[in-house]
C-alpha cells in the first residue's frame, strides 16, 4: 500500500455547482474540460499553474482541495517504482498479479506499459517487445494515447538495438504526431513519461545525424525539468547535451559536460545514467 497527494474531487466540485458554474466555464482561458472532469472524477492533478488558476476561480487556496489517498491498486504502485527505476521489483509485483481483462482496456494496457519497460531496461528484450505490439494492436477506440505513445518508443528502442533505423524512425513518427496533439501542459500524463519520451527522440536524431532536430527534443526534456523545478533525468540529459557537443565538434564543452556529470552521479546514482557513462568508457 501507498499514500498519494491527490484532489480531492468532491470539495473542486462542489463548490463549483456552488457558483452555477459548468466545467467549460471553469476552464475557460485556463485548460480544457476534460481536464476539469479528469479532475473532479480521478482526482489527477493538472499543471500547478493551471490548478493554481482554477483554484483562484474558486476562492480556493491548493491546500482547500488537497486530500491524501491509501492505494491498493499494485498497478499505481508499480508505475510508482517504475518512475523511480527499480525496475527488478516492478518484474517482481508483476508476477504477484494477472493481466487485467479485455473489458478493462485502460488497466490493461497500463499492465503491459509496465511489462515493455520494466523488461526492456532489464535488457528481456523478446518480453518487452512482446507488450509494446499488445499495446500497439489495441482496437483505435480503446486505445490510450500516452500508453500508445510509450509502446512505440520502446519498440523503437528495440528497432535501434536491432539496428534497424529506418523501422526505429517509423515508430518515432507516430510517437512525434501524438505529442504534438497532446503538449505536456495536458495533466494525464506524468513528467518522467514526457521526458522518456523526449530523450529517446534526441538520441534517436543524433543517431541518424539530425542534430538539430537532437537539440529541439533535448531543449524540451530541459525545459520540463526547469518548468517543475526538478533534476529528474538531468544527468542523462546532460549526457545526450555531451554527444551533441561531439557531434558538434566542441570537444572541450563535451569534456566539461561528462565531468559534470560523474560528479553528479555521486550524488544521484541513476541505473540509466550509470549505463550511459558505463558505455562511455567501453
Amino acid at each position: 500500500m501507498d499514500i498519494l497527494l491527490i484532489i480531492n474531487g468532491d470539495v473542486f466540485k462542489t463548490r463549483r455547482n456552488d457558483l452555477n458554474m459548468t466545467q467549460a466555464e471553469l476552464a475557460d482561458g485556463l485548460t480544457c474540460q476534460a481536464t476539469i472532469s479528469n479532475l473532479e472524477i480521478n482526482g489527477v492533478l493538472p499543471n500547478f499553474d493551471i490548478l493554481e488558476g482554477l483554484t483562484r476561480r474558486l476562492s480556493l487556496t491548493v491546500v482547500d482541495i488537497l486530500t491524501t489517498r491509501l492505494v491498493t491498486n499494485p498497478l499505481i504502485l508499480l508505475q510508482h517504482q517504475l518512475d523511480d527505476e527499480c525496475y527488478g521489483k516492478v518484474q517482481t509485483g508483476l508476477k504477484k498479479i494477472s493481466r487485467p481483462s479485455q473489458d478493462n482496456f485502460f488497466e490493461r494496457q497500463q499492465y503491459d506499459y509496465l511489462c515493455a519497460s520494466s523488461s526492456f531496461h532489464d535488457g528481456l528484450i523478446e518480453d518487452a517487445n512482446f507488450h509494446c505490439d499488445q499495446m500497439i494492436n489495441v482496437p483505435e477506440k480503446q486505445r490510450v494515447w500516452f500508453h500508445y505513445a510509450l509502446a512505440n518508443t520502446i519498440k523503437a528502442e528495440i528497432w535501434q538495438q536491432k539496428d534497424d533505423l529506418f523501422k526505429a524512425g517509423v515508430c518515432f513518427d507516430s510517437v512525434i504526431d501524438i505529442i504534438k496533439k497532446h503538449p505536456y501542459t495536458e495533466p494525464s500524463f506524468s513528467m518522467t513519461s514526457y521526458i522518456r519520451i523526449y530523450q529517446a527522440l534526441a538520441e534517436h536524431f543524433l543517431l541518424v545525424g539530425n542534430v538539430d532536430e537532437a537539440i529541439c527534443h533535448l531543449n524540451k526534456a530541459f525545459g520540463i525539468l526547469k518548468q517543475k523545478n526538478s533534476i529528474w533525468h538531468f544527468g542523462e540529459l546532460m549526457m545526450i547535451q555531451a554527444q551533441v557537443y561531439y557531434e558538434n565538434k566542441m570537444y572541450g564543452a563535451q569534456e566539461k559536460m561528462i565531468s559534470a556529470v560523474q560528479e553528479l552521479y555521486k550524488i544521484l546514482k541513476s541505473p540509466q545514467l550509470a549505463r550511459m557513462l558505463d558505455k562511455l568508457e567501453a
